[in-house]
């Protein structure tokens, strides 16, 4: 299968490409063309989004806020400049055949987030106050303020969304724990999903960090766009483009943990540590435009083998064949090689580890490399064609090594296992009318896992999605969206199971006034299970896993109702009232095999609902002087399933949410802190207690950093502390959150 889809991706793309050559020949259109700077300073604004409304035409400026639309049918249009921090302008232009218009947009700040593009909620670009759903944007910034070495890091500040130890994300308590398998909230790269073919979890550490642009956050189903593991909404982590311009960031930090708050806590008298250099080059080679980044940490970690280096690289190359004929090249490799800790020994040793098997310690390699090919073809005002194509090699080992460092045999490899995956995706957009716009799709996907937990498993994946768009009376705006997912499973060469899944969505958004947006969303969801899900066979410290072939999908239904309202043009506040209802959600039981071995094995076991709202407030006064967001998110959380436990709050969850972020800014020097609480957990897993000591110890997470910086043109020095007062919470059940942490950080670019 894999062969064919490579022929399949050859082909589209060698149609794209003398298609796209041949009709290019014939297009005689205006150019526009422009620079995007602050009305303050003057100073341009790099990655400001640029859109001719009533088409499907668009860019991004430059380093140099430079930015140009070729092509341009003669006639009347608005176009609209927009970027996060900035207040949005929109400005009619008339365009003539074989001219050239150029433009100049001053953009007034503001922290209010709002007026950013986003591009997951309906596959193209869009403003965030005409969507139907809730959605959340991390600009690169936040990712450089607060040193974050890891995407996942940053989402910790996310409205909504919580993080767990081992890279697990949910969005409004869509998942528990789960160890770290089958998540119900999809992540993509560019578009590209980056989750493991076997176990369905997220490659965090292949990601650099020092290229991402943006971070959009979408809550609620995806599954109508998406398929399957969106049904808890879907992360789209955005990189920067190559430009055609040279410009080098190098970011380096080095940073310590305190010892322990009680020193029969240490399992080390040594001061542990971490640092780590990231290098990012941007050139052009002739017409190639090319972005590479390189990125090594390494720390000694602040638990018991928990101690990790982490190395990726990524290039992308860009390349115009006619102006309206774009190829992208992103290649890249990941390798995350250190100890495993997935819970304490117990509450009087919450830093030694109790997940490895006796005498031993467990030492994992993890690697990813990954391609993706995509040629983009704008055909007319109203077309548009792009075709995508991922190739992805996977592979974790995890070793078995004695404890005792001085004898150490030959390590034994008792967990391993390896993913090929081969992809292909083709989407079109149609702007159907002025205000309405059409897009259609379809996937193809192969995953082949060959592993010792899982054995040999083939997945094959088809897809086809639809959507529209229709603005009507310039105030009211109805999305409607279809999807239909194929997936085949086969086992050993033995057990095939297939299933087809269909997913609707439907939106409105409504326009009351100039400051006032309201929205609502009904979508169904669904998750197929994991290949580990269904077909592990394995053992983590004590637990023994058990397969189950016959596991079936999750299915969902969530609706949401939302209003923005902007009390000026310093301050917003966002209300969303959500509520879903889920059916054969995949949980781990406890269960007993053919040879009476007690274990666990994953069951489709419960039917739950969870409703709750969220709010979030952002202000800023005396253009960015200070400015605050605050965001608090309340989950009902119910167990529907018969039985005892129906009417209990589902596992794992948090009841109540808060995040609190402060920016004071007096240039050159910035001042911030940030606050999270998390409600104590309300239910764990009973099983849990049997293997886990001191599991059900729990407490709320109370978490105060603070972040100093000094900032110039060409580089800037911060210092940050995170868990300022050493409050001693959990990171996930019986997993100890860090102790107290600094960090020096220096960033160097021209």
């Amino acid at each position: 299968m894999k062969y064919r889809i490579y022929l399949i991706l050859l082909a589209l793309f060698y149609f794209l490409f003398v298609w796209g050559n041949l009709y290019s020949q014939n297009i005689r259109g205006s150019r526009i063309t422009g620079q995007i700077v602050e009305a303050r300073s003057g100073d341009p604004i790099p990655g400001a989004n640029v859109l001719l409304l009533g088409t499907i035409m668009g860019t991004a400026a430059d380093r140099q806020g430079r930015f140009i639309i070729v092509s341009v049918s003669p006639g009347e249009y608005t176009i609209m400049v927009s970027a996060i921090g900035y207040k949005k302008e929109e400005r009619r232009i008339q365009t003539v055949a074989g001219e050239e218009i150029h433009l100049v947009f001053r953009l007034e700040e503001t922290v209010l987030l709002m007026d950013g593009i986003a591009v997951t909620a309906n596959r193209y670009q869009q403003s965030l106050d005409k969507l139907s759903t809730s959605m959340d944007i991390i600009p690169a910034q936040e990712i450089t303020n607060r040193n974050i070495v890891s995407a996942d890091h940053v989402l910790r500040y996310a409205p909504g969304v919580n993080t767990l130890e081992g890279g697990q994300v949910t969005i409004r308590g869509s998942s528990g724990f789960n160890f770290g398998m089958g998540s119900r909230v999809l992540v993509l790269l560019n578009g590209n999903p980056v989750m493991t073919g076997d176990n369905w979890s997220i490659n965090w550490y292949a990601i650099s960090t020092s290229t991402i642009k943006q971070i959009e956050v979408m809550k609620g189903s995806g599954s109508a766009l998406y398929g399957s593991s969106a049904m808890g909404g879907v992360i789209n982590i955005i990189t920067e483009v190559p430009e055609n311009e040279s410009h080098i960031h190098l970011r380096t930090f080095t940073g310590f943990y305190n010892h322990p708050s009680y020193k029969e806590w240490r399992w080390t008298d040594k001061r542990n540590h971490y640092e780590g250099t990231s290098l990012d080059i941007s050139t052009h080679l002739g017409p190639i435009s090319t972005l590479i980044s390189s990125n090594y940490q390494t720390t000694t970690g602040y638990k018991e083998n928990d101690d990790h280096q982490i190395f990726n690289f990524m290039t992308s190359l860009g390349y115009h064949f006619t102006p309206n004929l774009h190829f992208n090249l992103m290649t890249g490799y990941g390798r995350n090689r250190g100890g495993f800790f997935v819970y304490w020994k117990d509450l009087n040793h919450p830093y030694h580890n109790g997940s490895d098997p006796y005498g031993y310690r467990t030492r994992t390699t993890i690697k990813n490399t990954y391609i993706y090919p995509s040629l983009t073809y704008v055909m007319s005002q109203r077309f548009f064609l792009s075709v995508r194509g991922r190739i992805n090699k996977g592979s974790t080992v995890d070793l078995k090594q004695s404890k005792n460092e001085k004898i150490r045999p030959a390590e034994e490899i008792f967990r391993s296992s390896s993913v090929n995956t081969q992809g292909v995706e083709i989407q079109a957009n149609y702007q159907v009318n002025p205000q309405g716009i059409l897009v259609v799709g379809s996937d193809l996907q192969a995953d082949q896992v060959e592993s010792i937990q899982y054995s040999h498993a083939e997945v094959m994946k088809k897809s086809y999605f639809m959507q529209f768009e229709q603005q009507l009376w310039d105030v009211f705006r109805a999305t409607f969206g279809t999807r239909y997912d194929w997936e085949s499973v086969r086992w050993k060469d033995t057990t095939e199971v297939a299933v087809g899944e269909l997913s609707n969505k439907f939106g409105l958004n409504l326009t009351l006034s100039s400051g006032t947006h309201f929205r609502c969303s009904l979508g169904e969801g669904f998750r197929v299970p994991a290949v580990g899900e269904r077909f592990v066979s394995t053992e983590t410290g004590a637990l023994l896993v058990f397969p189950n072939p016959a596991l079936q999908s999750e299915k969902s239904i969530s609706s949401e109702m939302g209003l923005i309202q902007y009390f000026s043009s310093a301050m917003m506040l966002d209300m969303a009232v959500f509520y879903t209802k889920y059916d054969n959600l995949i949980e781990p039981q406890l269960d007993v095999d053919s040879g009476q071995d007690v274990g666990v094995r994953f069951k489709n076991v419960v039917k739950a609902r969870i409703r709750g709202f969220e709010l979030t407030y952002r202000t800023d006064w005396q253009s960015q002087l200070f400015s605050t967001q605050f965001s608090y998110t309340y989950i009902d959380s119910k167990d529907l399933s018969p039985g005892v436990e129906y009417g209990a709050p589902l596992k794992y969850r948090s009841k109540h949410t808060i995040y609190l972020t402060n920016d004071l800014n007096f240039d050159p020097f910035q001042f911030g802190f940030d606050i999270r609480y998390l409600s104590q957990i309300e239910r764990i897993d009973e099983y849990h207690k049997s293997y886990i000591k001191d599991i059900d110890k729990l407490v709320p997470t109370y978490a105060v950093a603070l972040r100093l910086g000094y900032a110039r043109e060409h580089f800037s020095l911060r210092f940050l502390v995170d868990n300022l007062f050493q409050y001693n919470y959990l990171v996930s059940p019986a997993n100890m959150a860090p102790p107290r942490t600094g960090v020096f950080q220096l960033n160097i670019h021209y």
